[in-house]
């Protein structure tokens, strides 16, 4: 019955595991993806910093960022 089949797959998806490790494949493209972004927000600030400097404003002081 249709009923029955809905049950069935509700069950299996509370007894799939919540915590999934890390595989080697997964870590690398975290990896990958963080450093990504790193790139495109040293580009973004370096350009920042290029615009004031052809602008002729005063550079800013930067700090250095929190991460979370």
């Amino acid at each position: 019955m249709v009923g029955d089949h809905e049950t069935e797959s509700n069950e299996d998806e509370e007894e799939r595991p919540v915590f999934r490790p890390y595989t080697r494949e997964s870590l690398i493209q975290s990896e990958a993806r963080i450093a990504e972004e790193e790139a495109k927000r040293n580009e973004r600030k370096k350009k920042a910093e290029e615009s004031e400097v052809r602008l002729g404003l005063k550079p800013r002081k930067r700090t250095k960022e929190v991460r979370k």
